[in-house]
């Protein structure tokens, strides 16, 4: 277990220190061609929302966190 703990640590060093830029050319093209974009979560009831209080939803979050 030690060692699993130990490569997960090393997996995560560097992820505080990057910034995730992905580069999505369909995304960007779709934005550019029509201002809209379409975002898909998959999961179970409690991505959708199940058992959260309102407005704590993962897709909700997304979009609060895109609105920003």
């Amino acid at each position: 277990m030690a060692l699993a703990h130990a490569a997960d640590q090393r997996c995560r060093a560097g992820a505080a220190s990057q910034r995730f830029q992905p580069i999505l050319p369909r995304a960007v093209q779709s934005l550019r061609e029509t201002g809209q974009l379409s975002i898909v979560t998959i999961g179970s009831s409690t991505t959708a929302g199940a058992g959260a209080s309102t407005g704590s939803s993962s897709p909700q979050a997304a979009k609060a966190s895109l609105k920003a």
